[in-house]
């Protein structure tokens, strides 16, 4: 048996992680996340419409000044504004403070209803949609909250299961790992800037750490499966690792697989906040493969050498203590 390539690399993946680690720290403590504009409660005047608005005359800009001289004329000023692809066409959001009047905003929502809607629009052909969303912030941070906090609870009954069907050195890495993972997602959400909600990146993290553990126990059963073989006897810690690796390599890409395509696919068609909470689910899967196939192994082979080691103790204790019974009783 030979040892895989991550045991040569590792101090490559070492500093790696220190690096980002450290960096999304520093850049963390000192100018926190991007968090987007819904981080707060506000008020939106939203415009959806489909590609036929991209087509000749039926310009972005038009649409753009016919909703904001609208806003003027009811003496609305915006605090955001943002365009972005939906399925078959796009969207046009208006962001406003929380004490924006109401009123006002059904108003404008009126009257450019009224504007498109209208027989001589060059709108008429177009498929588009105006609505005002008021958006209450806190029953969202709960949620969020509350998932990490369930999630959490799901990684420490994933660890306890590790430690119970494959012993207490394999259980420790996945504690290991569950803390780099959710450290790691942290720094690179705080490095990358990647638009989130205000405790998303909690969720991420402990989405991040989950699936380490999950991916781990993957390997860790094959593992004790594998080290029953005979042909596993014999071969230093590191050689057994990597053989089982090679083993269980399959059944991890077939996961990593099933998680990431529906994500990206569904990420991919999904608008505005739904596609904040989704795409960056990407991010936790990232890392968790990496940990699990590249750091995992390799620190747990130290730590099946050692207790390796004390089994080979405890064994020859027990084979010295009977021989000298049978001594004793001859």
């Amino acid at each position: 048996m030979n040892k895989s390539r991550i045991f040569k690399l590792w101090p490559l993946f070492t500093a790696v992680s220190a690096v980002i680690l450290i960096a999304g720290l520093v850049l963390g403590i000192l100018f926190g996340y991007n968090y987007t504009a819904d981080k707060i409660e506000s008020k939106t005047i939203e415009v959806t419409y489909d590609a036929v608005v991209l087509i000749g005359e039926k310009t972005e800009e038009d649409l753009q000044k016919l909703c904001e001289d609208q806003l003027k004329a009811n003496g609305l000023k915006y605090t955001q504004k943002r365009t972005y692809e939906v399925t078959n066409g796009g969207m046009l959001e208006y962001t406003f403070a929380p004490s924006a009047s109401a009123e006002k905003l059904q108003a404008v929502k009126a009257a450019v209803e009224s504007a498109i809607y209208a027989e001589d629009s060059v709108y008429a052909d177009a498929e588009m949609y105006v609505n005002v969303h008021e958006y209450k912030a806190q029953p969202m941070y709960e949620a969020i909250w509350r998932g990490a906090i369930g999630v959490g609870v799901g990684v420490i009954v994933a660890l306890v299961y590790v430690g119970i069907r494959c012993g207490l050195g394999r259980a420790l890495v996945g504690a290991c790992l569950a803390l780099h993972d959710s450290a790691l997602v942290l720094a690179i959400l705080a490095l990358t800037r990647i638009p989130v909600y205000t405790y998303a990146p909690v969720l991420f993290a402990s989405i991040g750490a989950l699936l380490s553990v999950l991916l781990w126990l993957v390997q860790s059963v094959k593992m004790r499966e594998n080290f029953k073989e005979a042909s596993f006897r014999g071969v230093s810690a590191a050689e057994a690792i990597s053989a089982s690796l090679k083993s269980s390599l399959p059944a991890i890409v077939a996961i990593l697989i099933a998680l990431a395509v529906p994500v990206a696919l569904f990420g991919g068609i999904a608008v505005g906040g739904v596609r904040l909470c989704v795409l960056p689910l990407l991010l936790p899967i990232a890392v968790s493969a990496y940990s699990s196939l590249c750091l995992g192994p390799v620190i747990y082979a130290p730590i099946k050498d050692k207790f390796d080691k004390m089994a080979l103790k405890r064994h020859r204790r027990y084979a010295g203590a009977q021989k000298q019974t049978e001594v004793e009783e001859a």
